[in-house]
């Protein structure tokens, strides 16, 4: 005789079936968010983090923002980026476009175009790394983009800007808030690569209009130039404005590649390599320091802006050379350039 459960206890065992169930495994953590950890090095074991968030706060609209992370290679193979994928046109991802070797760290940069929404946004951003194991790590950007305040350009942008130069920039900050008598009360820099001027250059009954200008100085360092003025307001409700600021600051002299690698060569054998050197104006090299050991240099007397330049390495024995050779050119202030050869 089958024995059946009464009908009052059926709902109860139905329960019971449903909480025995193992509940499902959350998926893993992709390991390529560990590459945007700031102290991975310092912390290699730490578990990687779900996602990658930064948030822009309330900005301008038409502001670009830019947030730049340290990109690590924390583990014991080359990793390279090899896709990036953005859920908003307003993302914009510059990843190194190199390989990484273990324990190497570069810059990714990544902008957010607040001129393309209004109000508060959220965007992902998916970095996918590789080739020989392949992991994507998922950014999240958010962002509030104001309409009582913009910013015109979105960004004070250098471009390429020659080291020694003083290039001017400017932006327009319109305000159209509540605040009848809206002022830039101060001013702030990270970094002082730039002077800043803030000025108020038109008012009328429901605007305000503020011109922001940036002059950037002779004594600034060459590289990537990223940096944020804060602008403190009198309005309460929009008490911080953030401008970015941008662009690269190019040496005199450039060499790519910066070494000249001979592998190989015979006593009484010639390997020959070609580097470029890019100048900021036209010039002439004037001379070559540093040479010898086998290593020669040929230059052409012409006056150009791209020199290219014959690096010759012919052993006279067996061994090995590793040094620097420098290149002394016309320009003012007689600036060189320096590369250095590896050679065996």
């Amino acid at each position: 005789m089958t024995r059946r459960l009464p009908l009052l206890l059926l709902p109860l065992a139905c329960a019971v079936a449903v909480a025995q169930k193992p509940a499902p495994k959350p998926p893993p953590k992709p390991w390529a968010n560990k590459m945007f950890l700031p102290d991975i090095l310092q912390n290699p074991a730490q578990e990687p983090p779900p996602v990658i968030a930064h948030d822009f706060g309330s900005v301008p609209f038409g502001s670009l923002c830019q947030r730049t992370f340290p990109f690590t290679n924390p583990y014991d193979v080359p990793i390279q980026v090899i896709d990036v994928r953005t859920e908003c046109g307003c993302l914009k991802a510059y990843p190194p476009n190199r390989v990484l070797r273990p324990f190497e760290t570069a810059e990714f940069v990544v902008t957010m175009n607040a001129g393309a929404f209004k109000g508060p946004t959220t965007k992902k951003l998916l970095v996918t790394v590789g080739p020989n194991f392949l992991s994507t790590a998922e950014l999240r950007f958010s962002c509030t983009s104001r309409e009582d305040v913009t910013v015109t350009p979105g960004q004070l942008d250098f471009g390429l800007a020659p080291q020694g130069a003083r290039p001017s920039k400017a932006v327009t900050l319109k305000y159209t808030g509540k605040e009848r008598n809206f002022k830039v009360t101060e001013y702030t820099a990270a970094h002082s690569a730039f002077d800043v001027e803030v000025k108020e250059s038109a008012r009328g009954f429901l605007s305000t209009d503020y011109t922001i200008t940036a002059t950037l100085k002779a004594t600034a360092p060459p590289g990537q130039l990223t940096d944020i003025i804060t602008l403190k307001t009198s309005d309460p409700a929009i008490p911080v404005v953030a401008v970015s600021v941008g662009g690269v600051v190019r040496p005199p002299l450039t060499v790519a590649p910066e070494t000249a690698v001979f592998r190989d060569v015979k006593p009484g054998q010639q390997a020959v390599m070609k580097l470029m050197v890019h100048a900021v104006a036209d010039c002439t090299i004037t001379g070559v320091a540093d040479a010898g050991d086998g290593v020669s240099v040929d230059t052409f007397p012409d006056k150009r802006q791209v020199h290219i330049v014959t690096v010759r390495y012919e052993p006279t024995a067996a061994g090995g050379v590793q040094k620097q050779v420098r290149l002394k050119t016309s320009l003012p202030g007689s600036p060189e350039v320096v590369f250095t050869v590896e050679a065996k």
